[in-house]
Order: C-alpha cells, then structure tokens, then sequence
C-alpha cells in the first residue's frame, strides 16, 4: 500500500511538473503567434463533468453552422453530443492540440474565468490582452459574491478581468457586476440580455436537437399532472449550509396536496451537493420525483415546463420570471444564510416577486391558499422586479451578443 501511495505521489508530481512546463513554453510561445479571428475556443464549464450549459451552449448554438467559425470545445473528460458540423472541434483540454489551438484562437468564450475554466491544467494566461476573452457568466448575480466564504476572486482572475467582455441583462445587473469585475473597463460591460434565455421563449420546433429530447421526455413524465419544481441553491456545508429535511408528517401533508391538486413535484437539488439521504427519504416516483439525476439535465426545459417554481434564493427564480410563472421562496434558513453563508447585494424582499416562506406551515399554506398557476394575471410587482433584471423581452439574446462579438 505505501509504494502505491510513493508511486502515485511521484506521477503525480511529475504531471504537475509537465503541466508547469507546458504553461511557460506556452506563455514564451504565445507573443510569436497571430491569432485567428475565425477561431473559438468553448472551454466546458469547469465544474462537474464538464459540459457546454447555460449562455455557452445558446452561444454555441448561435454560431455552430457557421462556417466561417470554426468552433474549438476543450472538454475535460468526455466528448459532447454537440450535432454534426464540419467547423467544429473536439479536443480534449490537457492534450497538446489544445494548446495548439489556444495559441491561435482569438476568441475565448467562458462562463466564469480563464483561471477557473482551465483550472484543470492550471493554464495561466501572461498575456490575455492578446486574446477577445467573453465573459458570458452563468446566471444573474443576487448573491454577495464579495463574501470570502463564496472563494470567488484570485489574483488571477483580478489581472485578467481587465481583458474581459461581460454581458449583462439590464442596466441594473449591470452595475452590479462592475462592482464584482472592478478591474474591467465601463465599455466592456455589453447590455444585451442572457443568450440562455433564448431557449425559454424560443418555439418547441427551434430548440436544439438534445433540449427537443429532453423536453420531450420530461413531458412524457409529467404525462397530465401539473408540475411544481423545487429547485434551492447550493448549500455550503463546511459553514453549516444545509438543505431542508421534511418530517414524515410534512411529507403527508405535501403528498395529500399534490394529489388534490393533480400536481407531481420535481426535487431538483443543486448537481454539485444532493443530499442523498433526503433523497432516499422523499422520492417516491408518484407524487415526487428526482430531477437532480434525471436526463433532463438543462433547467431552461425545467423552467419552461414548471407550472410553480420553489427555491430559496436560487437565481433560477429570475429565469422563471423571464416567462411569468409563479415563484415561491422557501426561506427555512435565511438567518443562516445570510448571516454564515453567501448573502445578497439585495433585500430579498426587494427583489423577489412571490411569497417569501420561512417554515413549511407557511409554505403549504401558500400553496393551498393560492390559485396556481397564475402566470396570466401578473401583478405590478412582478412587472417592476422584471425590469429590474431584464431589459428585453424576446429570444435574440445570443444574436445581440454575437453582433457584439462581431464588433470586437
């Protein structure tokens, strides 16, 4: 056992030495090479398995039989089911091809940061001046990303946010991630709304291929029920984050409900910490069932097929508001949260438009007292909270960041 520790200890060491080779040879390269306007780089986001979501799959969408581009995706440890283009790439982020092609791409398309994105080959960027770096982010920022528990900024990403482009959904939104990107200059805050947006609004007809699949599959599941989405935030559990654990006579009351009411409630916990054994507990594929492990693995078709949206403090709420439909808070832990968790940069009763529950007697309530769905009868507050998070209203969000790009 200890020689396959010492073994293992030294290849790994070894790797960490090529990778730190690899970054200087690539740095000491990188001046030397013009880079190519028709070249972009998707790197896939750099947690989970790795996948092209969010606003770099719409954008990729946007612009994959465009032939004029060719479209480089690093993915990390499985190739994607991206459709059949003859100007899209596969190659795998730790090979020497990858490398090849980021010394001549001039366009690198993220979700969060260069350092975060290749934090797998631990690739800095000495010059990223040299490069077009879009940042798309991946969702509308109601969290404190300032609080140091959120590990959100390095020194890394500090220097090369000042290369950055960064779209933003309103002049609201906006302001909010000057202040989270400071280092970035004023013009290269873009307003031109959230590319992932399109696929809420866009018709069945013209989703791409692998959302068309999963839409029809989760139609398949709902079969005639209604749907209710429960969907919270990530819990950080190292701060005692934790995610809420029903009692068997809170799971009666829910169930009798749902039946009731012809509802079927979707648990969609955040991919990164389920907790399994409330899982085991609730789950009872009749009235409850699991969509954190589903196939539908997108939450623009979770959203748009919801009738009802329960989170917490989830920015998929926002996504629900893009369509109108009814959101509830089920708050159980806001003292927690706000106090040793993220926080926000705003009241959340500022900015939520539904009923904030803070127990599970107020939130049965709400749901029993309310007539769901009522996404035809928008109240003034709904209207206002949207404005606040979006300046448009349509599904030519990624073809108003592309023209962006297109000025670059």
């Amino acid at each position: 056992m200890k020689i396959t520790k010492i073994i293992s200890a030294i290849f790994n060491r070894f790797v960490w030495g090529v990778r730190l080779l690899l970054n200087v040879v690539f740095n000491l390269l990188d001046g030397f090479f013009e880079k190519r306007k028709d070249y972009w780089i998707f790197p896939v986001y750099f947690l989970g398995d790795g996948d092209l979501s969010d606003n770099s799959l719409a954008l990729f969408e946007g612009v994959k039989n465009n032939h004029d581009i060719q479209k480089i995706v690093l993915f990390r440890n499985k190739k994607l089911s991206l459709g059949n283009s003859k100007s899209v790439k596969q190659v795998k982020m730790t090979s020497l091809v990858a490398y090849w092609y980021l010394l001549k791409s001039k366009k690198i398309i993220i979700q969060h940061s260069i350092s975060y994105e290749f934090k797998s080959i631990k690739l800095r960027f000495t010059h990223p001046e040299y490069r077009n770096i879009v940042n798309l982010w991946h969702g509308i920022i109601i969290k404190d990303l300032s609080n140091p528990e959120v590990g959100f900024m390095n020194k890394e990403l500090e220097k090369e946010m000042k290369h950055h482009s960064i779209i933003a959904s309103s002049t609201d939104n906006k302001e909010i991630l000057k202040k989270v990107f400071f280092n970035t200059p004023d013009e290269n805050f873009w307003e031109t709304g959230l590319p992932r947006n399109d696929f809420l609004k866009l018709e069945d007809k013209n989703l791409p291929d692998e959302l068309k699949k999963e839409l029809s599959l989760l139609r398949v599941i709902k079969g005639d029920k209604k749907l209710i989405m429960y969907a919270p935030t990530y819990k950080d559990s190292t701060v005692g984050g934790y995610y809420y654990n029903f009692t068997n006579e809170e799971l009666s009351i829910l169930k009798k409900f749902l039946k009731d009411n012809n509802y079927l409630l979707g648990i969609r916990y955040h991919p990164f910490n389920p907790p399994i054994d409330i899982f085991k507990k609730i789950i009872d594929n009749e009235y409850i069932i699991d969509l954190s492990t589903s196939m539908i693995s997108n939450m623009n078709i979770l959203t748009r097929e919801s009738d009802i949206l329960i989170s917490d403090y989830s920015s998929t709420y926002i996504d629900a508001l893009y369509l109108n439909k009814t959101v509830i808070s089920f708050a159980y832990d806001y003292d927690h949260y706000v106090n040793s968790q993220h926080g926000f940069v705003y009241d959340l009763k500022d900015v939520f438009p539904g009923e904030i529950c803070y127990s599970f007697n107020d939130l049965i309530k709400t749901l029993q007292n309310s007539n769901y769905p009522s996404s035809e009868s928008v109240d003034e507050r709904y209207k206002d909270i949207y404005k606040l998070f979006f300046k448009y209203n349509d599904f030519n969000n990624t073809q108003r960041v592309l023209s962006k790009i297109n000025e670059l």
